[in-house]
């Protein structure tokens, strides 16, 4: 099928739908289960709107901090394993994290390069510097969840070092393949399965002889869906491309959290081959979903409540069109009716009642009847009209339709 043209209905806002990608991720997938366009909306190319990919992410401050530990782990890790150290504590870790520069270094270097990545985002605009500052405010958080994870991280030596400096060759840390895979800890190890049309990225894989020991690092607290992850991984382990046939199955799977490690059973090879089976049926009808012109909106109120991408999605907007907003942060769609003071506009919402709308500033001008779409306004309800207010905050958006066609 050839681009098939994104028509959003926002002003300065068209694109391309994605096409089905040869390979899907496990977070891939849950996405797409979870609501077809919202994962399409993400990943559609938007060409007069930025040079990155997809649409531009508004991430916040816990998913980054998030990014920064798993980066900080896979540092630390690949200088332990590099130098044949096997464990956290003692000497000889003390030694590495010194080369390191120490934990305040490690967090450092990783927070920088978080939020570099974020440079060109055009929806952080204005914001970066007061991101940069909640990131810092975090950082003993940061490097208390790092040091937790690792005090429970056993890693594996590397063969043929002979104990008296750093082990001969480096550790990979990318793509792992099968003349790779002597005994040792491997971090971040990325595997692809052109025979189930997956790939994976596994936070480290201890291999000793013929046990593979698949370790995944979690910030958060336990969900279901984690020990379904583990299950595909083991999958994604067997069916991998440049298989080594002597260790052909994960024998360990384990969910390292914070102050405790979760052993999830491993699949024994009947269930590998029932999971390849469903796993696969599950990927041709996702793939199926997303193929859809347009996909399909799934609204709903747990998954439409951090969307990035919701502001484009109408069935969402027709989803809480006449649901009253309460004190605290909602998004708001109205008809720009007139001004009502120095700072703010009076919006019609559907329903009819008014809404009046606060901006942060004098400068801020909307067309009279254009339809606004504000997302994370800050609402308080007058309680003797029965009426609301909508602030526009540092963490809001306004969108304007596009009312053209």
């Amino acid at each position: 099928m050839g681009d098939r043209a994104l028509i959003t209905g926002i002003r300065g806002i068209e694109g391309t739908w994605p096409a089905p990608p040869a390979r899907l991720s496990f977070s891939g997938m849950r996405d797409i289960g979870a609501c077809p366009r919202r994962w399409s909306l993400t990943r559609a190319s938007y060409p007069a709107l930025w040079d990155g990919y997809g649409y531009p992410s508004r991430p916040n401050v816990a998913s980054i901090v998030g990014n920064v530990v798993h980066e900080c782990l896979e540092s630390i890790v690949l200088a332990l394993v590099q130098n044949n150290t096997t464990s956290v504590e003692g000497a000889a870790a003390v030694g590495v994290l010194r080369s390191l520069g120490g934990y305040p270094a490690v967090i450092r270097k990783a927070l920088d390069h978080q939020v570099d990545g974020l440079a060109s985002n055009p929806r952080l605009e204005g914001r970066m510097d007061q991101l940069r500052r909640d990131l810092w405010a975090r950082v003993p958080e940061i490097r208390q969840t790092v040091q937790t994870l690792l005090s429970t991280s056993v890693l594996v030596g590397r063969e043929g070092w002979d104990g008296r400096g750093p082990c001969s060759g480096t550790i990979p840390s990318g793509n792992l393949r099968s003349q790779e895979t002597s005994n040792g800890s491997f971090p971040e190890i990325s595997l692809t399965s052109s025979r189930l049309g997956m790939t994976g990225r596994l936070d480290l894989v201890s291999v000793d002889g013929s046990s593979v020991h698949i370790i995944d690092y979690k910030t958060g607290v336990p969900r279901a869906h984690h020990i379904d992850q583990m299950r595909i991984y083991a999958l994604l382990w067997w069916l991998r491309d440049d298989v080594d046939p002597s260790r052909p199955y994960a024998t360990r799977l384990t969910l390292s959290y914070p102050g405790h490690d979760l052993d999830v059973q491993v699949p024994t090879a009947a269930e590998l081959s029932a999971l390849e089976i469903s796993t696969k049926a599950q990927l041709e009808q996702l793939r199926r979903d997303i193929d859809m012109d347009p996909p399909e909106a799934r609204p709903d109120q747990d998954t439409c409540r951090f969307c990035p991408v919701r502001h484009l999605c109408d069935p969402y907007w027709s989803y809480i069109s006449g649901t009253p907003p309460v004190d605290g942060f909602a998004d708001v769609r109205g008809r720009v009716a007139s001004r009502n003071g120095p700072k703010s506009w009076l919006l019609i919402p559907e329903d009819g009642q008014q809404v009046v709308l606060r901006c942060a500033d004098e400068s801020t001008e909307f067309e009279l009847d254009s339809w606004l779409r504000v997302v994370s306004a800050a609402v308080n309800i007058e309680p003797d009209t029965g009426g609301y207010v909508a602030s526009i905050v540092s963490g809001s958006e306004v969108f304007v339709e596009d009312t053209s066609g």
